[in-house]
């Protein structure tokens, strides 16, 4: 299904912003969300769209992926910035945010093992990908038209021969 940008049906009545979460559950939900060029031609003059994952392409139809060296440029008085890699612009400190986002979880990984972490923390068990050749995640399936099984039956231990 593809989901374009609310439009306006009252006279005055300013649009309701699509945040990033909501276009996330939407795309991985398998829409398609999409601002085209007659968006950008009602929105307020200074507006500005900040395409987060321009790289990822497909949800704003007049946003070509831009560069830090020139980042911004204006289409219809409504000024559009798109940055591929956008933490590239501050590698120290987007490293050191990864590295202190994801270092929790790579120690409980490490500590209990896969199958048990993922057992004791929902969020890890919503990582896995492919597990012993099946795929567990909804969206991978999808995309390559295969089935999905649940994680959950893979996260208790194989049984001992």
């Amino acid at each position: 299904m593809l989901i374009g940008v609310p439009k306006e049906i009252k006279p005055d009545e300013y649009r309701v912003a699509l945040t990033p979460a909501g276009t996330e559950a939407l795309t991985l939900a398998g829409h398609q969300v999409l601002i085209v060029d007659d968006d950008l031609k009602a929105m307020k003059s200074g507006s500005v769209i900040v395409y987060v994952a321009v790289d990822q392409g497909g949800c704003v139809d007049t946003i070509p992926t831009t560069t830090h060296g020139n980042p911004i440029y204006t289409v219809h008085k409504v000024i559009n910035y798109g940055v591929a890699n956008m933490p590239g612009g501050v590698p120290r400190t987007s490293r050191l945010v990864l590295a202190n986002v994801t270092l929790p979880y790579a120690r409980t990984l490490a500590d209990m093992g896969w199958r048990s972490a993922c057992l004791c923390d929902p969020a890890l068990a919503k990582g896995v990908n492919v597990v012993d050749g099946h795929i567990t995640y909804p969206g991978v399936a999808e995309v390559f038209g295969l089935d999905c099984a649940d994680v959950q039956a893979f996260l208790v231990p194989p049984a001992q021969a």
